[in-house]
This record gives C-alpha cells, structure tokens and sequence, in this order.
C-alpha cells in the first residue's frame, strides 16, 4: 500500500529513537550471521531481516516457502493462530482494503476506524467505508478465541504516519478520492449509481472510475455513464429476474416475455467497469489503430467514431481498414483494398515533433464499441432520452476530426436532393427503413421488423409536425433510404414526385434464403463480395438523411450516424409516430442477439 510496506521503517544501521523510542528494545534481542560462499539461512515466516552487502562482488539467492495454503483453505488452518501468522493475516486484511478503497485510502481508513482521523467528505464514498468497516469486522468476529482482536490491533494507523506516497502510484490503483467530486458526478444516475458505483461495487469497478475520473475529460465520462445506465435502465425492464438463468439456446422469447436472462444481465456492471478500463488506456495512448469488425459498414464507422471520441486530442487515430478477402459482411472490395482511403479524405498530417522523429510508437489497438449503447439490441435507444441530445452532439464534434466524406459521396447526396423541387416552407422528412429477415429483426430491441405502411404513416405524422401549415405538410418532400426493394415502390406510391431515393442503390426483397435458410439482404451474402460503391451507397444514405429536417428511424446504425452527423435534426422512432405499428414479418425459431457483454 506504500513504498515501504512490509517493511520495517526503521534503520537498523543508524536508528532515530527519537521517532521509534519503542526501538530501544531491539538491542541484544537479533542474530547477526555472515554468510560464507555456499552457505543457506532459513528464515522463519514474518521475520524481520536486514541485509548488508560484504565486499565489493557478491551473488545471492532468495527462495520463498508458503505455507502450502493453510492460511487460504479454512478447513486446513490450524488454531491458535501462530504469531507470524497473525502478522500474515492481518497484513491480508489491509490487502483487502487497499483492494477495495485503493492503496493510497488504507491508512486514512484504518485512522478514521480507530476514530483518530477524518472520513470522506462525500457521502457515497463514506457509504462505501462504513460498508468496508462492518464487514471487516463481522469476518473478524468470526474468529476463533482472541484471533480476530489480535488482527485489529496490528491495524495501527502509525504504520503509515509521516510516509509520503511517493512517487505517485499508478492511477489505475489509486480508487476514488473527495476531490473527483463523485456524487456531483453520478447526480441523478440513480440506477447505475445504486447498482454499480454504491457499496456494491467491486475493488475492480471503484479503481477503474477513480482512474476514469483522473484520465477521461468529465464531459465525455459523464456521457458514458449516462449511456451506460440508460443500458442498465433497458437489462433492468427486460430481464428474467426470477428465471432459471442462462439457458443453452437463445432462442427469441414469446411475445411479451422478457428478452434477457438473469446470468446475462448480471454481467453487465463488470463489463461497464471493464469499459472504463479500457477507455482509460485509450485515453493516454498516443496513437490508435482501429481494426474493422466482420460487421456493416456503419458498425465500423461507430467503432472508429468512438475511439476518436475517447482518445486524447492529440492523438493519431488510424482506422485499419485494408481487406484481407476473408470478410463476410465488411467485404467492400478486393484483398489489399483501403475501404477508409476509398470513402473519405485524407486528414492533413500534423508536423511531427523532434522529440518524436525516428520513433516507432507502439499503437493501442481498438478492436469494439465501448459504449454500448452502440451495440446490438440497444442501439435504438441512443438517438432516444433525455441525454440523446447532448451525446449526439459530443460525438458529432469528434465526427469532424475523423471523418470527411469524398467528394463523390457530398455530390451524390446534393444531386439527389437537387432532383425534387422543394417548395418553400415545405418539410424535408427523412426516413430509413431496413429490409424485413431475422438478422435485422433480431437487432430491435422489440425483436420484429415494422412494416412499411407503419413507416408512411410515420413520416405523414412527422411531417405534418414538423409543418406550418396542412399545406406545408401535404408539401413535405420525403427522403428514403432504404435496401427494402418493395419498399420503393410502397412510398412512390405515397408520394409520387416528392420522393427523393436513389435508384442505383442495391436493394432485395428481404425474407429467408430457402435453401441456406439464412436471411436475405444486400451485404454479408455469403460468396457475394460488393465493391466500394456499394459502401458509397451507404454513406450518402447517412448524409441524405443528415440533411432532412427530422427523420424516422427503428434501430440502426445508419440513422445513428446520420443523427450524428446532423446533431440538430430531429430523429424519431417509427413506433413512438405509430404506436400500434404491425409487425412486417414473423420469424420464430431463429436465435435473439446475445448481448454483447
């Protein structure tokens, strides 16, 4: 716990009884040996032992015995405890505390316990110290005979007076302190706060936001925690609590069930933490590569997105997204093909420091979204609440220092907005809308796909919102994007020469392949590999509906770009416009996304 624990801190060689008058009491009471080339010392467990080197050369040996486990294995320990055992135990004690509070937090704790010290001034940090302090003590009372008193009075907060803790310890150990200002900070996250960062938090999870606190700049971790407990807010509202827990198979639950089981969501504050951890490291990295994730295009535009977020602003983010021609579903292309290099500009280099010339930085790799309200069956909820507003915005700032669109993609979306005349005062409504198979299904959080004539109306009810006037709305010019085929031709229908889409956009009709019995749609086709203008197509989809006024959207990745792209426009889910929305297709017996913890 500091510099010089498990050790004495007196020097035997030249002894301040000033400071340790008790010292006095040594003389007469040590063994003195010089050992001779060959020669072996046992020592018993928990000596003290002082070491002088004879000689100008010398070579030693230290072999550490352990007691086989008797202390660890309860059915094993022998009582009475021995003194060097006592001294063991009681030095595991403030192993635990350290663990729990932080190293630098032990001799604080110990003093505040015995009274002769002031706690913390926050009060969930006090919580967390009195939680510590009653369950060292009920374990201690456990204790056979005089054991668990003997333990307490080896605790004496003098161990650690006049010691300074130096130099500063690593911050991933250092746990939570008054001055991170933590209950300011978890204001009003009361379900992350209650369940993760209060006194049932692991000495794992209150290093790592005590570490968070110190490297992540408080906007960006605040936004974090926020996603994470709209995350938890969604596991608490959709899980089996009271179920038999992980079950071997998946499989979609019936309509109305619950969608989580408990052995799942219960994981879910150790990958937060973990998270936290991890955005830590890349915080302080100085250069990042971002590796692609056998996924679709915006799921690694996302996942580049979030480490340009997290990493430091000085920082070289370089998105590794050359193809190795094993691909699946990110498969734009040939072996060898930069699909980043293809689709966006190059960022101008910064100058390179002398200091930095000539040196090869070891990168940190990013190999998946740390936040997580970017992923799977969650990702819906990011563009919704009351926190979507700012988060949009936080990572639209970063958006700006990563991502410039190729002048092919910005001429393609001006051109298709340039081929409906707009009216003035008339609304631009954009909408996206997914093909209906079990793979984009699974991904709601509602587990079924809604049906296109749920999405015209949506976009009627938007539109008619968003204008000044019935005739503005019956004005409103609609932008699709969509890989529904039948889509298409639902919404020309609808609205005739107002509809803005792109013909030369891949499309299919959706359903289930009877043959491979895997589901249909344009990318992640297996033998099927697409070219880099199939990945153009998806891009200016995003910036087309970046451009609308509002936009209807489901759970997707490509609206939640777009409501990144355009922090400003107004993105609403299709089913809060159409609340009792018709289902498009049934799929039962294909496997639920596992959550991605």
């Amino acid at each position: 716990h500091h510099p010089l624990d498990r050790k004495a801190r007196l020097d035997l060689e030249n002894p301040d009884f000033e400071r340790f008058p008790k010292a006095r009491a040594l003389k007469g009471r040590g063994v003195e040996v010089v050992l001779e080339r060959g020669d072996i010392l046992f020592m018993p467990m928990s000596w003290f032992h002082h070491v002088h080197s004879v000689g100008a050369e010398n070579v030693s040996l230290n072999w550490w015995f352990y007691d086989s486990g008797l202390l660890f294995e309860p059915s094993k320990v022998l009582w009475p405890l021995s003194p060097p055992s006592l001294v063991e135990f009681s030095r595991h004690v403030e192993y635990f505390i350290a663990e729990q509070l932080g190293p630098i937090n032990v001799g604080r704790f110990v003093a505040w316990w015995l009274g002769r010290g002031p706690g913390p001034l926050d009060s969930l940090l006090l919580d967390r110290w009195r939680l510590m302090r009653n369950y060292v003590l009920q374990r201690l009372a456990l204790l056979p005979g005089e054991a668990g008193r003997s333990v307490l009075a080896m605790l004496d907060p003098l161990r650690w007076r006049d010691l300074a803790i130096s130099p500063a310890p690593p911050k991933a150990l250092q746990g939570l302190q008054d001055e991170h200002h933590v209950q300011g900070l978890l204001e009003g996250l009361s379900e992350l706060s209650m369940g993760l960062f209060r006194c049932s938090m692991t000495g794992q999870a209150f290093r790592a936001l005590g570490r968070a606190i110190d490297e992540i700049p408080r906007e960006k971790l605040r936004m974090f925690l926020e996603c994470s407990e709209e995350l938890l807010v969604l596991l608490r509202d959709h899980t089996d609590w009271k179920g038999e827990g992980e079950k071997s198979e998946a499989q979609v639950p019936p309509k109305g069930a619950f969608l989580f089981n408990r052995e799942e969501a219960k994981r879910a504050p150790l990958a937060i933490s973990r998270g936290l951890g991890d955005l830590c490291d890349l915080a302080v990295a100085s250069r990042v590569v971002v590796t692609t994730v056998d996924n679709g295009f915006f799921a690694n535009w996302l996942q580049v997105l979030d480490a340009r977020l997290f990493a430091g602003e000085a920082a070289a983010v370089e998105p590794a997204w050359v193809l190795t021609g094993n691909e699946r579903e990110f498969n734009y292309g040939e072996a060898g093909d930069d699909v980043f290099a293809g689709l966006f500009e190059a960022p101008t280099p910064e100058p390179a420091s002398a200091s930095a010339t000539g040196v090869c930085t070891e990168p940190h790799m990013v190999r998946n979204r740390q936040n997580l309200l970017l992923v799977n069956v969650f990702r819906g909820r990011f563009l919704q609440g009351p926190w979507a507003k700012s988060r949009r915005r936080l990572y639209s700032d970063a958006a700006k220092n990563i991502f410039w669109p190729c002048k092919a993609a910005l001429t393609a979306r001006d051109e298709a907005l340039a081929s409906v005349h707009r009216a003035p005062g008339a609304p631009l409504i954009g909408v996206h809308k997914r093909v209906d198979n079990p793979g984009t299904a699974r991904m709601q959080l509602a587990q079924v796909m809604v049906c296109t004539a749920a999405y015209i109306r949506a976009v009627k009810t938007l539109a008619a919102r968003r204008a000044g006037s019935a005739a503005a709305a019956e004005a409103a010019v609609v932008v699709l994007a969509t890989d529904d085929e039948g889509a298409v031709a639902a919404f020309r229908e609808a609205f005739g020469g107002r509809l803005v889409f792109r013909g030369e956009a891949k499309r299919c009709a959706g359903g289930i392949d009877p043959q491979s019995r895997l589901p249909i749609e344009v990318h992640g086709q297996s033998g099927k590999r697409l070219t880099i203008a199939d990945a153009r197509d998806c891009l200016i989809d995003a910036l087309l509906l970046a451009a609308c006024d509002a936009f209807v959207h489901a759970d997707s990745n490509v609206t939640i770009a777009a409501g990144i792209m355009n922090p400003d426009t107004e993105a609403v889910h299709v089913r809060d416009l159409v609340p009792d929305a018709q289902a498009a297709g049934e799929w039962p017996g294909y496997r639920r996304c596992r959550l991605p913890i």
